[in-house]
C-alpha cells in the first residue's frame, strides 16, 4: 500500500492484474502480482477529465502537498519524503500514467524530486 497499510482495493485494474497473474501461474508460467493501488480513479466531470491516485487528503506533517491551478487545470501532488504518494490532475491529465507508476511502485526520487515536481506543475502553465 502507498501509505504502508493494508486496505481493500476493489478496483477493476487491480482485479485485472490479479486475474492475469493467476492465469499465468495456473498455466505453469511463474508470475507475480505487480504493486497495486488502493485508490485510483479517472472520469470526466462537466467535460473535464480527472484522474487521482494514491493518498489524496492529508493533514499530517509527514507529507508535503503541492497544488497549482491554471484556468480549468488543477494539479496536486503529495510526497512522503522523496516518494510521490498521491496525485490529482483535473483538466490536463497528460503524463498521469508516469506519476501513477511512481506512486504504484513506490519509487524513491532522491534528488530528482524537485525535477518531477517542476515537470508536473509546468504542464498546466
Amino acid at each position: 500500500a502507498v501509505i504502508g497499510k493494508d486496505v481493500v482495493s476493489a478496483l477493476w485494474g487491480n482485479a485485472v492484474h490479479m486475474g492475469r497473474t493467476a492465469g499465468f501461474n495456473m498455466s505453469g508460467i511463474k508470475a507475480f502480482v505487480p504493486p497495486l493501488l488502493s485508490s485510483l480513479n479517472s472520469t470526466e466531470i462537466a467535460g473535464l477529465p480527472i484522474i487521482s491516485a494514491g493518498l489524496l487528503h492529508t493533514q499530517s506533517d509527514r507529507y508535503t502537498v503541492y497544488a497549482e491551478t491554471k484556468g480549468e487545470n488543477y494539479r496536486k501532488l503529495i510526497f512522503a519524503q522523496d516518494r510521490l504518494v498521491g496525485m490529482i490532475f483535473l483538466g490536463d491529465v497528460s503524463r498521469a500514467g508516469v506519476y501513477t507508476n511512481l506512486i504504484r511502485n513506490r519509487i524513491p526520487l532522491g534528488d530528482r524530486r524537485e525535477a518531477v515536481l517542476q515537470e508536473a506543475m509546468s504542464a498546466i502553465r
